[in-house]
């Protein structure tokens, strides 16, 4: 049985932000350890001490926590897998009672292992980060495998699964290229909340924040982009392209990183990414193709892929019978908000005010239809 003393260490530890990235889920995450501790025999002092530092910090109370439900205990369970192999932890056998896994669980968020692994990790990160960001600057892409856990890209999948059939049925969806067989789900952010995960995973903002980093006090980067792309059977390869679309040449400064979650197995069958290497250092426009060679960007389920908005590159023709779905992310340099001198939240302002007292004549030179690619807008 998980003595007093080892609850209260993991709930401390749950303190550490880091130990707290294992669950979306903070204060369920909190409930379900202080089940066990409650269930633990306490002297009299440490139980006065346990109600009133953590359940009245969490505005919860004993009953709540003594009857809890078996899927408060199961939520617990799935939001550690998903994240166990991000932050190098093993996870638990689901097919054993959930309350076995929760002691499982508990168990490693308090051994003193598994807390310096998370730390050394974060250290290791860090520099890994810088080392991708070179490698970024240096050929224009890099591969990482065995990011995201198994059951994280199901779950993700079948999500983006359902919206992408919920806007054909809706009659809103966004779809191009031959016969219309490719398919774009634009606010991303908006609709999938699984999927958002990704976005705050430690690595990819260590990648960012090493290939956007100077000297400023403003803000490095925003996203710009978060989207799903299906290449259904018969999709047709994209044109060679770059997406930094400004005047050649290409600024030699840092314009958009761009990621891609893989949730299947890319192959070049399906339709997988084709990269110029070294096309970045170009900083100009595709042509010349037959004078540079192409990869194929094939990788396992659970990559993450990173490639600059400099290199030429574009998704291959989906040669199988079933569909290739792809979770991008876009992220600027924030210079390039700093070169327009955009002093107005225009879309803040069109929240907090009616968009129908806005002159309609004014729409275009405020962007106001800007990416509202799957929007109906009149």
């Amino acid at each position: 049985m998980l003595g007093y003393s080892e609850l209260k260490v993991a709930l401390d530890k749950l303190r550490d932000h880091r130990m707290w990235n294992l669950f979306e889920d903070k204060t369920n995450a909190a409930i379900v350890i202080s089940s066990q501790l409650l269930r633990c025999p306490l002297h009299k002092d440490e139980d006065l001490m346990a109600n009133q530092y953590y359940y009245n910090s969490l505005g919860i109370g004993q009953k709540e926590i003594l009857s809890i439900e078996a899927s408060r205990e199961e939520k617990f369970v799935a939001e550690f897998n998903r994240h166990a192999v991000e932050y190098g932890c093993r996870q638990v056998d689901t097919t054993v009672p959930s309350i076995e896994c929760c002691k499982d669980i508990i168990e490693q968020i308090a051994s003193q292992g598994i807390f310096e692994s998370i730390q050394r990790m974060a250290g290791e990160q860090s520099s890994r980060a810088i080392e991708i960001a070179n490698e970024l600057k240096e050929n224009g892409y890099y591969l990482m495998k065995g990011v995201i856990s198994d059951i994280e890209c199901e779950e993700i999948l079948r999500d983006i699964e359902r919206i992408a059939r919920q806007e054909r049925e809706g009659g809103y969806a966004y779809l191009y290229g031959n016969k219309q067989l490719s398919q774009r789900i634009y606010h991303l952010v908006m609709k999938s909340e699984c999927a958002n995960r990704l976005l705050k995973m430690d690595i990819v903002k260590a990648v960012a924040d090493s290939y956007f980093t100077r000297q400023t006090n403003h803000d490095l980067y925003y996203l710009t982009s978060w989207h799903a792309n299906i290449l259904n059977s018969g999709a047709a390869a994209q044109k060679v392209h770059i997406d930094e679309n400004v005047p050649e040449p290409i600024p030699e400064w840092p314009i958009r990183l761009n990621v891609n979650f893989i949730l299947q197995d890319y192959t070049e069958q399906n339709g997988a990414t084709h990269i110029y290497p070294g096309t970045n250092k170009l900083l100009m426009q595709p042509k010349h193709l037959a004078d540079y060679k192409a990869i194929v960007l094939a990788a396992s389920r659970g990559s993450i892929a990173f490639w600059t908005g400099k290199v030429w590159h574009n998704s291959g023709e989906n040669r199988t019978s079933s569909p290739r779905f792809a979770l991008l992310a876009g992220y600027c340099n924030s210079i390039m908000r700093e070169l327009v001198a955009e002093e107005d939240n225009i879309k803040y302002a069109f929240k907090s005010n009616s968009i129908e007292k806005v002159d309609r004549e004014l729409m275009p030179l405020l962007a106001a239809q800007h990416g509202l690619k799957d929007y109906r807008y009149d």
